[in-house]
């Protein structure tokens, strides 16, 4: 658990983090120097940076810090350049070190990795990427403290099941780690197989996006599992891992899954975010205009970055409140003093809703019933209204007017009751073809309806 007094210290080494930079990171002091921004500027008031105005700005070199060359570094990762050219990371070995720590007692918290003979899954791309590779190597070194082995199949389901077969014998559990559609996958394909895994005793950790409690409820019911065999944490391309869901945390989801109620007044909506615990000394989190804005110390340093996923701080007593005033037979309150972060979606549309909004919606109105299980996404301004692009995938006789007229009716209908939404919206909803699906294997423009 964070408390709020950590909040306050964590802002102050952001603070000693900003002075830093001005002085040894060479982007950094171009880019105040741009925005006219004086030595001696509050942080609160120190401009946001993000993607577009630092990071493309500013070539790698000189967002490194002064004296640093690319060359220093041992290992070379990079973005899955599934939304454009993928950004290029250098990752520095003793930091890397210090990431082993919280990603085994993530595991340790909710799996007992100590106690059990556990089979790591990492179900994340490969290759140069940073989110497969830095996973792949923490699950490596919780092998030092745990009885673990580590399996990376790059995301390939019939490769995972393969292994699966091979070794879930030798194991207590078998831990997967990653995607939600990749792991999604490999389940689907498992129960197409007549494959018994519900007697694998599967553990899931997702991360990338955050999925509806109808995503949780379906997976559970397929691995025959529990609520808190399903957790989640929360990291970034540009930050690495950001913050782990507790156990106090997974025991506040599950009272939600089924109370609708709840999670509306918990999380404002009737979606459920990813919510964590994040240690604010390491990774200072902001809630900018609604968004996420991070300050860590790492090899490209950042000062008030906009990671521009939709967020909100939420603390213990106010969770405790909550609950108490919805009466529930199952109690469960948390440290008043702790602070949390729920993360609604990723790719936020004018600040309103999520993608990961509109794959509740889909979910809810069961509409794999027509379409395949795999959308995609786009937005558009237009005059005063967003045009949104929803496409799936399924055989082309689906796409009349009729159908799609009545299909956009009940999205906006539903839309309005998850997020309270009075923007003026258009969606421009295209039926394709299967063969055309594009797919997306190892990114993060595929989303996911319940199947």
């Amino acid at each position: 658990m964070i408390s709020e007094n950590t909040h306050l210290v964590g802002k102050k080494k952001a603070c000693r983090l900003a002075k830093k930079c001005q002085k040894k990171c060479l982007a950094y002091k171009k880019f105040l120097l741009q925005k006219n921004v004086k030595k001696n500027t509050p942080f609160d008031k120190l401009p946001i940076i993000d993607k577009n105005n630092y990071i493309r700005k500013f070539p790698l070199e000189e967002r490194l810090y002064i004296g640093k060359k690319i060359s220093d570094f041992y290992m070379i990762c990079t973005s899955t350049g599934s939304t454009g050219e993928p950004t290029i990371w250098p990752r520095d070995f003793l930091y890397d070190t210090t990431l082993i720590k919280p990603h085994s007692q993530f595991l340790e918290n909710h799996f007992e990795i100590s106690k059990k003979r556990s089979l790591i899954l990492v179900s994340l791309g490969l290759g140069t990427s940073q989110a497969g590779t830095m996973h792949l190597k923490a699950s490596w070194g919780a092998c030092k403290d745990a009885k673990i082995s580590v399996i990376s199949p790059n995301g390939d389901p019939e490769m995972t099941l393969f292994l699966l077969k091979k070794l879930h014998s030798d194991y207590d559990q078998i831990i997967c780690l990653g995607y939600p559609p990749l792991i999604t996958d490999f389940i689907e394909l498992a129960i197409k197989k007549h494959l018994p895994i519900w007697k694998w005793s599967l553990k899931i950790g997702i991360t990338s996006e955050n999925v509806s409690p109808l995503w949780r409820q379906e997976i559970l019911k397929k691995i025959k599992g529990k609520g808190k065999d399903i957790v989640a944490w929360y990291g970034s391309t540009e930050t690495g891992m950001i913050g782990f869901e507790t156990p106090e945390l997974n025991k506040i989801i599950q009272l939600t899954l089924d109370n609708n109620k709840l999670r509306q007044a918990l999380f404002g909506t009737l979606n459920l975010p990813t919510f964590i615990s994040v240690d604010f000394t390491k990774n200072f989190i902001e809630i900018v205009d609604k968004k996420i804005v991070i300050t860590v110390d790492q090899v490209v340093p950042f000062v008030r970055y906009n990671l521009h996923d939709k967020g909100k701080l939420i603390s213990g007593e106010e969770i405790n409140n909550i609950i108490r005033n919805h009466k529930l037979k199952t109690h469960y309150l948390i440290n008043k003093n702790s602070l949390y972060l729920a993360v609604y979606g990723r790719n936020l549309v004018e600040k309103v809703f999520s993608i990961e909004d509109i794959q509740y919606i889909l979910d809810k109105l069961h509409l794999i019933k027509m379409f395949c299980n795999e959308f995609q996404f786009d937005e558009k301004k237009k005059k005063n209204s967003l045009l949104i692009t929803l496409i799936l995938y399924k055989r082309s006789h689906f796409a009349s007017i009729k159908i799609k007229n009545k299909i956009k009716g009940k999205i906006m209908e539903e839309l309005q009751k998850v997020t309270g939404i009075n923007t003026q919206i258009a969606f421009n909803l295209v039926i394709k073809e299967k063969k055309e699906l594009i797919g997306y294997k190892y990114g993060k423009l595929r989303y996911l309806l319940k199947t």
